[in-house]
């Protein structure tokens, strides 16, 4: 109840006409629903836009983790090989002995590849993403926050890689490091990945693909504060996802 409380609340430098998929803001996890809990899952179709559009907006605060027309989890539920539903299964019964509030549908198979579908490892990493949504209180974070940082573009979708990873690419250059506090670094990581991965099976099968792109990178888009890099390795180390490629 103390938990639910706390916590209620694209790659390519694309040319020009080139399409891009952007990051969607604004969508939070239901506040205090079971399986809700400080899971800040983007909501809503992702949907190409040309360059320069105004990025796609996410519904308001209360919207379920995952929409349902994103893709309906008991249909992307029969698409799980045996594997994969034993581990969701296995999962799903440690969180339920630890009595610890799993995660909504649409990011089972999310947290069972965080971890490559190893049940114990996935549910103490989720038990640990609880505990860091926590301690650095990132569900505090507005939406309108949420929206601004994402509307600099530093944080974009981009299609897939030659292997059919969904690739994040990050443009370092456009992140401006002292307007961005901890929680907000953090919970804009948080949802570009859960969009990137919610949902969908091949996606966490596959993995994400980060671009780091360090072009025209300057001193106002690093930081040495100890501090704002503890909390950033804390939070981005706590969360559920399967990352498979960094360039």
């Amino acid at each position: 109840e103390e938990l639910a409380q706390r916590c209620k609340g694209q790659a390519s430098a694309p040319a020009g006409g080139e399409e891009v998929e952007e990051m969607p803001a604004g969508a939070t996890a239901s506040g205090g629903t079971l399986g809700h809990i400080a899971w800040p899952c983007t909501a809503g179709r992702v949907r190409p836009v040309a360059k320069g559009a105004e990025s796609p907006r996410g519904p308001g605060p209360g919207a379920p983790a995952c929409a349902p027309e994103d893709e309906d989890a008991p249909e992307a539920q029969a698409a799980w090989s045996r594997e994969e539903r034993r581990c969701v299964e296995d999962l799903l019964s440690a969180l339920q002995r630890a009595r610890v509030l799993p995660p909504p549908e649409g990011q089972l198979l999310q947290v069972a590849w965080s971890r490559k579908l190893d049940p114990e490892a996935s549910a103490a990493l989720w038990r640990q993403h609880l505990e860091a949504a926590r301690c650095l209180n990132v569900m505090a974070v507005s939406d309108e926050d949420v929206r601004q940082a994402y509307s600099t573009g530093y944080f974009v979708r981009a299609g897939k890689d030659v292997e059919g990873r969904p690739i994040i690419w990050v443009r370092l250059a456009l992140s401006e490091v002292p307007k961005l506090t901890p929680s907000l670094a953090i919970r804009n990581t948080w949802l570009a990945q859960d969009a990137t991965l919610c949902g969908s099976v091949d996606a966490n099968r596959r993995g994400i693909c980060f671009v780091y792109d360090l072009s025209g990178v300057g001193r106002k888009n690093v930081t040495f504060n100890l501090r704002f890099l503890h909390a950033a390795i804390q939070g981005v180390t706590a969360h559920p996802m399967h990352v498979s490629r960094v360039w």
